[in-house]
């Protein structure tokens, strides 16, 4: 019994010594089952704590006032604030300090399909154009309203004003000239595109504002026949000689440029005659000359070829299935240039000929053998 009661002395004796070395750095805890109220509560207690370890950690913990630096040691542990940088503004994206591009130009035209019960009138008036305008920018149509098919395509100008496409050798003071407007009228519409009268180019596309087609050339006045004069007196006449074969000119320079039916002759909106045929035969040039347009897809016309000859007369070759020629080519007389085709609008192959004499179309009948 007295062994224990002095080993239970020694214990208690080493507990306070303890206690007493630690009480120099710390305070001592309140006594069980005592109140934290009115005493500050210590800062660490409100911390989460890494568990202590042998060796030296570095870390980091989040405490009331923020992110916190952790150095400790089995028996060290210190905490400090961490120095946390302050956020970066957002970068807003500076506007570039190059403009944007001017918009490009705006189609010159629209292409509208023909319904039933529409008449030129009508879509004129639905488009705010004069009907005139429609007529003149599609030959197939007329302001009859049986010209009309439903189904057919028509190019609808974006204005009052007529769609020109330049030929080889064309200037823009020819062509307004022609049509009856000033060359201005044509650079400053702005969707033409031209910065200059001198940079236009064959084949391009422009819109002539408030143009209108000349009147076709008056027809021929016939000569007069000279009255007759009297015979002579007979008088003796030496022996006849046989007559010298003779070759009568040719009425016309032009040739056939396919043998076919004629479908449909020049008149009214009509600018041409139309020659059906089989698929694929070939189309010849009608006279000797310089291609000036080749074009596919040409509206109404379909795969197009513009033939200049020498007497001042061009030919035009439609509804074309292939080309076999390039603009600035000169071709012979009866040369291929293509073949039949329903290109553009047709309801059958067929070629549609056309002869412009000084950039009015006349009747081919006229001009052909």
């Amino acid at each position: 019994m007295a062994f224990l009661l002095l080993a239970l002395g020694a214990g208690a004796a080493g507990i306070g010594h303890r206690y007493s070395a630690s009480s120099t750095s710390e305070e001592p805890p309140p006594a069980r089952g005592g109140s934290l109220q009115g005493q500050k509560e210590p800062s660490y207690l409100r911390m989460s704590v890494a568990p202590r370890t042998q060796r030296t950690t570095e870390g980091s913990l989040t405490g009331p006032a923020g992110p916190l630096k952790v150095e400790g040691r089995e028996d060290t542990l210190v905490l400090e604030p961490l120095a946390v940088a302050p956020p970066e503004p957002s970068r807003q994206a500076e506007p570039s300090s190059q403009p944007s591009p001017p918009p490009g130009p705006k189609p010159l035209f629209v292409t509208y399909m023909v319904q039933a019960g529409d008449t030129v009138y009508g879509i004129a008036q639905r488009f705010g154009i004069n009907p005139d305008y429609i007529v003149w920018n599609n030959p197939e149509i007329s302001m009859d309203p049986d010209s009309l098919v439903i189904g057919q395509e028509l190019i609808i100008p974006v204005g009052n004003g007529i769609l020109y496409r330049l030929k080889l050798g064309d200037t823009l003071q020819a062509v307004a000239l022609f049509f009856g407007i000033r060359v201005e009228d044509i650079v400053n519409y702005a969707d033409n595109g031209i910065t200059s009268p001198d940079q236009v180019r064959e084949g391009m596309l422009v819109f002539l504002p408030g143009a209108a087609p000349p009147p076709p050339p008056p027809p021929a006045r016939p000569s007069p026949t000279p009255a007759p004069t009297p015979p002579p007196a007979l008088a003796a006449q030496p022996p006849s000689q046989p007559p010298q074969a003779t070759t009568a000119a040719a009425p016309s320079a032009l040739i056939w440029p396919v043998m076919g039916i004629i479908t449909a002759y020049f008149g009214g909106a009509h600018k041409g005659i139309d020659i059906a045929t089989a698929y694929g035969m070939p189309v010849k040039a009608a006279a000797s000359g310089q291609v000036v347009l080749v074009a596919y897809g040409y509206y109404g016309y379909g795969n197009y070829v513009v033939i200049r000859h020498s007497n001042g007369l061009e030919t035009a070759y439609a509804h074309l299935a292939e080309i076999y020629v390039t603009m600035g080519q000169t071709v012979s007389q009866g040369e291929v240039i293509g073949t039949i085709g329903c290109t553009g609008w047709c309801t059958g192959p067929h070629l549609h000929f056309e002869v412009y004499q000084g950039g009015v179309p006349v009747n081919p009948m006229a001009y052909l053998p």
